[in-house]
């Protein structure tokens, strides 16, 4: 999705504000005309990222004390390359298993401990069933004193 060092050469405190808010596309289709012509046609369904935010994303970023807004209406998903596979339980039945997905790394803010202010972060962004919000996602920042709207 995006790579894990895109933030590494910016200033460590670097604003942060709407960073990737509202990041999806629309396809576009080339159709042929009567006459055999192709126009570019605009789809009509919005397509979200493909693949999981890296762990380290903000590692470069120590000094910052605001990420507002970062992940704002970004629509992606947490399952994308997560097997399913097929188990026999106890010889009663095959059973489809599907691994949880993590939506959010632990790590993502492990790094950025004198953040103040993440209000709004993750706002409008959709949380899957089977989706796991990690309970230590903002254990180390412990400076915290708006959370506002954070999903």
């Amino acid at each position: 999705m995006f790579p894990a060092d895109y933030f590494r050469y910016c200033s460590p405190s670097c604003t942060m504000e709407d960073a990737f808010r509202g990041l999806t596309y629309i396809p576009k289709y080339l159709v042929p005309d009567d006459e055999g012509i192709n126009h570019l046609v605009k789809g009509e369904e919005v397509h979200g990222l493909i693949g999981r935010l890296p762990c380290k994303l903000f590692s470069a970023n120590t000094l910052n004390t605001k990420f507002e807004s970062v992940f704002s209406n970004l629509q992606f998903c947490a399952f994308i390359n997560f097997n399913s596979y097929k188990m026999n339980v106890l010889n009663n039945g095959i059973y489809n298993i599907s691994q949880r997905g993590i939506k959010y790394p632990p790590d993502l803010l492990k790094s950025n401990t004198l953040l103040t202010s993440i209000s709004g972060m993750f706002k409008g962004t959709f949380i899957e069933a089977g989706v796991d919000i990690n309970s230590d996602l903002l254990s180390n920042n412990t400076l915290l004193t708006d959370i506002s709207s954070l999903f």
